[in-house]
């Protein structure tokens, strides 16, 4: 026994060995990266589809790491640097062995960034359209060509009756590409009449593509994703648009049209090209080198044909090409039944005639029943599935059926409304007027089919809740052709109605900003030579008090000017969120001053700011523009009536007991800023939901209800709290707490500025308004340099040219007829590349210290420059040490 028990352990030992040893002898090597770089984002067909094919081709062989760059949704201008650090940050932490790059934005991106990827990494790309024939070393792919000469023959094949081919096809990268290449097949096809539509507003397209003719035209639709107007679409929502409002048959060439409306086309598959660059990439992997691999040029299409539109237009199915796929065929009795007609013959010769025919209807019988209830089944559970609201009625429009979706957008379930009328539980009115919406009866929609195209309404539920939606009606026809009843569908679309109105508010601000950088421009260069001239002036009148006195008040009135049209651009313009130490004071009475021209004067602005206050690292926009909304709202809450905005600034420290009262803060030190009005005030049921997106008490049109939401993120982001207290009739009061800095600031008012003298140096000074030219010439030459005006920047750069030697400075405004400062910058250094430069400017939203310097410019100053100011600039650059 003890033998035995022996035997068995020691097998045992050396099995595991054996299969420890095995393992360790194979030692499996994780798969290699594969760095799949999109254009465009997921969600859309063709990304989705060639994600499939390369996982399918590689998936087993290499690890793909995907990233999208979006440029569909988000265009890449201004982007630049985002994409190349997504791109570089990935790429640096996969280490892949090969690059894959889908469409041409993306492909040309990964040229220009290739850099950033390890040494001698291949590239494979996929989905180019605009391919020139020449390829970098290391660089093999695959180019997107549709196979548009087979589609075009298919046309001719179907309807050799129609005359002419309609083209829709939009100015996207893809259309461009589709425009091209049909270019190039379309004179073997001369016989026909070619109209191009697709370059208008999709509104007029339609009404085009609706006046066909469906015996003369055929269809090719190829891109029609975006109009002149900039608006967006799907491709499956342009196909189905597309064929709801054509007469004609439509053609296609690509795979995720089909299904949707087309007769169908050579189409090409993102699966298969995905497939297709996956096996030039498993070629690399591999180890045969990207040069000796080379670009295909003609991907794989495959033949397609939906059966419903040949059925649609009578089209036979004897016309078709050999080869081509046939899709949604419904088979004919005979296919479906073979076997019951056959089985049934056999009876009937074997057993008779009437026992045959009695079991034969029984079976069809039992099929029936079966089949109207699995019917009965799949169309509740489809009604229930749907988000959109269905209603279904009889001919006298009293209702028969209502979905969940239905009954949660009216507040009444199905079993309440069974039987009445269907106005009852749907009162619609007008969106503009408030006006009821009459519906149209079962008569009117079958007279007159426009009645039940969509439209869209407001709509009250059972407890008073308004909605937005969209609703059509379609009348119910059996196969007699007869109407059962009506069909309504509505969508709710409040939530998307909110995001345009933010939409065309955000517009409205970018149209803000971009009139204020306007008025910068030449509003700046008038105070410019006012304060220019001003304090030439000053200089002169130093012996007659009383006129100094009076040119000092016209020289704060310009500086209050210049003060006013910085806060207009602060306000309207697009800035990054950078914190840093500021003096909330400051940003506190930049908002008043503005706030105040823009209050009725019914109103009363009562500001309470301490002196002696702590620094806080915030952003000084974002404390803009949370002051801005308070203010807003606190004037909106006062409105018809004398009231009184207190704002006050101080600095609190929290203790324990103060923390535990404010959920959210902690012991220290704070900035508080308390806002409190005499406005109508608020009831608690309200204070419950003031920071919630979209919620408000204005009426409609007035506002977002995202002002305080706003407020709320802000305040959390930087650290601090908010609290709200009021009562109806009482007025409310807000505090918001940000955390202070623990460090020192430093006096501004102890530090003096000195004006350098010059020692004789000569400068070109250049600007269009030959008042500020003379202005900075006698400041200039007053303060011991020598100067050289120009108001048309051609002639400057003429005079440069020969006279290259004698100059020692370079000053240019930004904004000039004929060329910019940054061209005539960039002329000069290409003459002088050590010459410095200056450039004078009175809005520089877009300018940052690191692009001017990338350009030559060693120093911005800004519009209107005081004597000071310029006397500083010409020191610091001319003095500046090599």
């Amino acid at each position: 026994m003890v033998r035995h028990l022996f035997i068995r352990a020691l097998v045992l030992t050396l099995t595991g060995f054996l299969t420890l040893a095995a393992l360790c002898a194979r030692g499996e090597q994780p798969k290699p990266n594969v760095f799949v770089v999109f254009s465009y984002h997921i969600g859309m067909p063709w990304v989705d589809n060639i994600t499939s094919g390369l996982q399918e081709s590689l998936g087993s062989q290499a690890e793909l790491v995907i990233t999208q760059l979006d440029i569909k949704r988000f265009p890449p201008y201004g982007r630049e640097n985002e994409l190349l650090a997504v791109f570089s940050s990935k790429a640096s932490m996969c280490a892949p062995r090969l690059v894959i790059a889908i469409d041409d934005f993306a492909y040309q991106f990964v040229l220009a960034h290739r850099d950033r990827l390890p040494p001698n990494t291949p590239i494979v790309f996929g989905g180019v359209n605009f391919w020139d024939g020449t390829r970098p070393p290391g660089v093999t792919g695959l180019v997107e060509a549709n196979d548009l000469a087979t589609t075009l023959q298919l046309m001719v094949r179907l309807q050799p009756q129609a005359r002419r081919w309609v083209i829709v096809n939009d100015q996207s990268e893809t259309g461009l590409a589709n425009h091209k290449a049909l270019e190039a097949v379309l004179p073997q096809f001369g016989q026909h009449e070619i109209l191009w539509l697709g370059n208008g507003s999709y509104v007029d397209t339609e009404k085009q593509l609706a006046q066909l003719d469906p015996v003369r035209d055929a269809v090719l639709l190829l891109s029609w994703n975006l109009d002149k107007t900039g608006l967006a679409r799907s491709y499956e929502e342009a196909v189905t648009r597309a064929r709801a409002v054509c007469p004609a048959a439509l053609y296609g060439v690509w795979d995720f049209y089909f299904g949707h409306g087309i007769v169908g086309g050579s189409l090409l598959d993102g699966r298969t090209h995905g497939h297709e660059v996956g096996d030039l990439a498993k070629r690399l992997l591999a180890g045969e080198s990207a040069g000796a691999i080379p670009v295909i040029t003609h991907c794989r299409t495959r033949l397609m044909i939906d059966a419903r539109e040949l059925e649609r237009f009578s089209i036979k199915l004897d016309n078709l090409p050999a080869g081509a796929e046939i899709n949604f065929h419904t088979p004919s009795p005979w296919e479906k039944h073979a076997g019951v007609i056959l089985t049934g013959l056999a009876i009937i010769v074997l057993q008779g005639a009437t026992i045959s025919w009695l079991i034969l209807i029984r079976l069809r019988r039992k099929q029936a029943v079966a089949s109207l209830r699995e019917g009965e089944a799949n169309l509740r559970l489809t009604l229930d599935s749907i988000d959109e609201a269905v209603i279904v009625t009889n001919p006298k429009a009293q209702i028969t059926r209502i979905n969940p979706a239905a009954e949660k957008l009216t507040g009444y379930s199905s079993t309440e409304v069974t039987g009445k009328p269907l106005a009852s539980i749907l009162p619609l009115l007008e969106t503009q007027s408030g006006q009821p919406v009459v519906l149209p009866s079962l008569p009117e929609i079958m007279a007159d089919r426009a009645k039940t195209l969509p439209a869209q309404a407001l709509l009250k539920n059972r407890a008073g809740a308004e909605s937005i939606v969209v609703y059509s009606q379609a009348p119910m026809l059996d196969d007699t052709n007869s109407a059962r009843g009506i069909v309504v569908v509505l969508r709710d679309v409040t939530t998307q109605h909110r995001l345009e109105e933010q939409l065309y508010q955000a517009q409205k601000m970018e149209s803000i900003g971009q009139l204020a950088g306007g008025i910068a421009h030449d509003f700046n260069n008038i105070l410019a030579v006012i304060v220019g001239y001003g304090e030439i002036l000053r200089e002169q009148l130093q012996n007659q008090p009383s006129a100094a006195e009076d040119l000092q008040m016209m020289l704060r009135g310009a500086q209050r000017a210049t003060d006013l049209v910085q806060q207009i651009l602060a306000f309207s313009r697009k800035t990054k969120h950078e914190r840093s130490p500021i003096l909330m004071q400051t940003v506190l009475k930049e908002a008043l001053k503005f706030l105040r021209s823009t209050v009725p004067s019914s109103i009363e602005i009562v500001p309470r700011i301490s002196t002696d206050l702590p620094l806080v690292l915030a952003d000084p926009t974002q404390i803009y523009q949370v002051v801005m909304n308070l203010s807003t709202n606190a004037v909106h809450a006062m409105r018809g009536t004398q009231g009184r905005l207190e704002v006050r600034l101080e600095a609190i420290h929290a203790d324990t007991e103060f923390a535990v009262n404010h959920a959210g803060l902690r012991e220290g030190e704070y900035v508080r800023l308390s806002m409190s009005d005499t406005g109508h005030g608020m009831d608690e049921a309200t204070l419950k939901h003031i920071f919630e997106p979209f919620f408000t008490t204005k009426g409609q049109g007035e506002g977002t209800g995202l002002g305080l939401s706003v407020v709320l993120g802000i305040v959390q982001a930087h650290g601090g709290g908010i609290f709200v207290y009021s009562r109806p009739g009482e007025g409310t009061i807000f505090h918001l707490y940000l955390p202070a800095l623990s460090i020192a600031r430093d006096d501004a008012s102890a530090t003096t500025t000195s004006i350098p003298p010059g020692n004789g140096e000569r400068i070109l000074f250049v600007d269009d308004e030959p008042a500020i030219c003379g202005s900075a010439r006698r400041v200039a030459e007053s303060l011991g340099y020598r100067v050289t005006t120009f108001n048309n920047p051609l002639a400057a750069l003429e005079h440069f040219k020969e006279h290259t030697s004698e100059f020692d400075l370079l000053v240019t405004d930004l904004t000039m007829p004929g060329t910019t400062g940054i061209e005539l910058a960039d002329a000069v250094r290409k003459i002088r590349s050590d010459l410095p430069i200056i450039l004078t400017t009175g809005f520089a939203a877009e300018l940052t210290e690191n692009s001017l310097q990338a350009q030559g410019i060693s120093k911005l100053l800004l519009k209107p420059f005081t004597t000071t100011s310029l006397a500083q600039a010409l020191g610091e650059v001319l003095r500046k040490p090599a």
